[in-house]
């Protein structure tokens, strides 16, 4: 008897011992797949500031690209006859065609964003807008039309723009609506108000070529849209009907552009173009 005890507790001591070393190897294999996890989201994060980083670069030069080009495109104008004309204009067309086409990389869609309903949706709720690829705060609802204010601009997207945020962002937006602003300021809506009001509705391009007005447009429809105006005007003439046609052909271009129409008679007739943006 007192043999098969001995053996008995020596079993248990052994047991207890492997129990002992399995607890331990699994408390480490938790702290691994905790720390595994956290330098994943880390490289995650990371990656996607990377890509958005890189996009944004990418977008500006091309913007700018586009407005190098069509300054080139005016200096180059100027030094053809007029017996090269039609010369020029393939010139032209094919160099304004090269810039179209550069490729703008994407941003991978966030796996952790997901679309949002007008059911959930509330004012003060923090979003990402997918068209703008920001992070901004639902300022008014109106149907699927949602105004955002992004950085103290306000833009006004559709429904499905918007996308859900993650608890980081949320805190990191209302951390920054809730710091104390300067004196001079008397409140954020006052300011977004003002900077919507700064923002043009209307441009005169009377005078300009087809060229020199296809760069003011991309300029002025440009900010339009980050200044969240949803409808400009454009002023181009009658004349002989060129100018118009140059601007609306470059309008049908533009994947912004919802639709467009000659202005009613109060506002110009045909001498003016309005725009609605989407």
């Amino acid at each position: 008897m007192e043999l098969v005890l001995s053996d008995l507790n020596e079993q248990l001591r052994k047991a207890s011992d492997r129990e002992r070393l399995l607890k331990k190897e699994l408390d480490e294999t938790r702290r691994m797949r905790g720390q595994l996890e956290k330098e994943k989201k880390q490289f995650n994060e990371k990656r996607k500031q990377i890509l958005l980083k890189t996009q944004e670069e990418a977008e500006a030069l091309k913007r700018s690209l586009r407005v190098e080009g069509e300054s080139i495109i005016k200096q180059l104008k100027s030094q053809f006859s007029e017996t090269n004309k039609d010369k020029r204009q393939i010139a032209i067309q094919e160099a304004r065609k090269g810039i179209s086409n550069v490729h703008v990389p994407n941003v991978p869609v966030d796996d952790e964003r997901n679309d949002i309903s007008l059911d959930t949706l509330k004012i003060g709720d923090i979003v990402f807008v997918t068209t703008l690829r920001s992070l901004g705060s639902v300022l008014g609802i109106k149907g699927n039309r949602v105004t955002v204010d992004i950085n103290g601009l306000t833009a006004t997207v559709k429904l499905s723009e918007l996308q859900s945020t993650t608890r980081e962002e949320s805190n990191k937006i209302k951390r920054e609506n809730n710091a104390p602003q300067p004196k001079s300021r008397k409140c954020a809506g006052s300011s977004m108000v003002q900077r919507q009001k700064e923002v043009r509705t209307e441009i005169n391009i009377l005078g300009q070529t087809v060229d020199e007005a296809t760069v003011s447009v991309s300029r002025f429809i440009d900010q339009a849209l980050l200044g969240g105006v949803n409808q400009v005007r454009i002023i181009h003439g009658k004349g002989t009907g060129a100018l118009r046609e140059g601007v609306h052909n470059y309008l049908r271009t533009l994947p912004h552009v919802a639709h467009f129409e000659t202005a009613g008679y109060d506002e110009g007739g045909a001498g003016a173009t309005n725009v609605v943006l989407k």
